[in-house]
């Protein structure tokens, strides 16, 4: 009786954070309505807007309540034991998109008729489980607690001989996304979480490939900084790849006005740039948009930041900031504060990846960055990334939970 209880009861777990929860729904009712009024266009009737509405509150409905029964069912030691059946799910989750192209260059959507799932959105959630789950708690055999110096090849050795399965999935899950898949965006978002996750993982034998991933991290980030700089694009642009899709987001930051760019590359960045422009401090007023109609790409999902600028002015854009920086911080504060190393990872995980959904889209959409079609969590249009973000906080909200109970009680112990 009591279990059944527990699985109708929609209540949020005791102890749980209430900035957490009331930013999100705050976040995620003003991202309906800016997908609704996004959705505004020459190429749409009343019903069809009202359907986008109707569509954008049962996403927000459903992945509500799957935060909730998250938050109170969530369990590190029983996701473990279904760990291999996890991964092997979403292995094939993001194999069989080829069988569901919709047109566009990437293959990332599995269509079911009357909605469709984006399996790398869960991907990434799967990625944060399972590097918290082994990096955050690994087992206790005798070498684990000798203090004893070891070479850096042996580190390497005894780490993989622990971690070598979660490890190969998470590159497995990376290399389908953008090589199978071709979803650049997806697979930079993954790659984020997984070397944040990775370098703040805590073990004795951790050091020394720590230290060596970190070193390539730096050269990997100087090498990517030097591509997109006006050096790195000017010798791009003049190489034999200037023509290349990928090679011409990152060219057309620097030309975003060639003629040529203007109505191809550039295209979404130049309507973006003339949205933030018309919008002003105090915008043109919700729904009074004119790039949504027919001229801004995308406006409800890649683009969706541009139109609200454009209608709410700078406080649009300084809200959805505020909401992300409460998110962000908050993980950030109980990431120092969880007893549990597992909860501390995932929500070093969580944090970064709400950090770079922001980033990257906040900057492709600004033209400070290249395009990598990177939606802007809880705003843009989209189930599955919604869905994915709530389950997240679900599993945020249990591990803070689960550590203010076990502090409140020690507490009482101590009285």
């Amino acid at each position: 009786m009591n279990l059944l209880i527990k699985l109708l009861s929609l209540k949020m777990p005791k102890n749980s954070s209430k900035l957490i929860y009331w930013t999100l729904i705050a976040l995620s009712i003003f991202g309906t309505v800016m997908v609704t009024s996004a959705s505004m266009s020459t190429f749409t009737t009343t019903n069809e807007v009202i359907a986008i509405w109707g569509k954008q509150m049962v996403f927000f409905i459903v992945s509500f309540l799957a935060m909730i029964k998250v938050s109170q069912l969530f369990s590190f030691n029983f996701v473990k034991k279904i760990e291999p059946f996890l991964i092997v799910l979403t292995i094939g989750s993001l194999l069989i998109t080829r069988f569901f192209h919709t047109g566009a260059s990437a293959y990332n959507w599995i269509n079911f008729g009357f909605f469709t799932i984006q399996p790398s959105e869960f991907a990434k959630v799967v990625i944060m489980i399972v590097i918290a789950n082994n990096f955050g708690n690994l087992p206790k055999v005798p070498w684990v607690t000798k203090k004893t110096k070891i070479s850096t090849k042996e580190s390497f050795k005894r780490i993989l001989s622990l971690g070598w399965a979660p490890l190969l999935s998470v590159i497995l899950f990376i290399l389908i996304v953008f090589f199978y898949q071709g979803d650049l965006g997806s697979a930079v978002v993954m790659v984020f979480i997984a070397l944040f996750m990775l370098l703040c993982a805590e073990h004795p034998f951790l050091g020394k490939p720590q230290k060596i991933l970190l070193g390539i991290t730096l050269l990997g980030a100087i090498l990517v900084l030097f591509i997109i700089s006006p050096y790195g694009a000017k010798l791009l642009d003049n190489s034999s790849l200037s023509n290349n899709y990928m090679v011409q987001r990152i060219t057309s930051i620097y030309y975003l006005f060639r003629p040529e760019n203007m109505n191809d590359s550039s295209l979404q960045q130049v309507k973006g740039l003339f949205s933030f422009a018309y919008g002003g401090m105090n915008g043109v007023g919700l729904g009074n948009s004119i790039q949504k109609y027919g001229y801004l790409p995308a406006a409800p999902t890649d683009y969706i930041l541009a139109i609200v600028v454009e209608e709410l002015g700078i406080w649009g854009f300084l809200f959805i900031t505020t909401g992300y920086v409460l998110l962000i911080g908050s993980l950030l504060m109980y990431a120092m504060r969880v007893t549990s190393n597992r909860g501390r990872l995932f929500m070093i995980g969580a944090a970064t990846y709400l950090f770079i959904h922001y980033a990257f889209n906040v900057g492709g959409v600004s033209a400070i960055l290249p395009l990598t079609g990177i939606p802007l969590l809880l705003i843009s249009q989209g189930g599955s990334s919604q869905l994915a973000v709530f389950i997240t906080f679900g599993i945020v909200q249990n591990i803070i939970a689960r550590d203010n109970h076990t502090r409140l009680k020690k507490q009482e112990e101590l009285l």
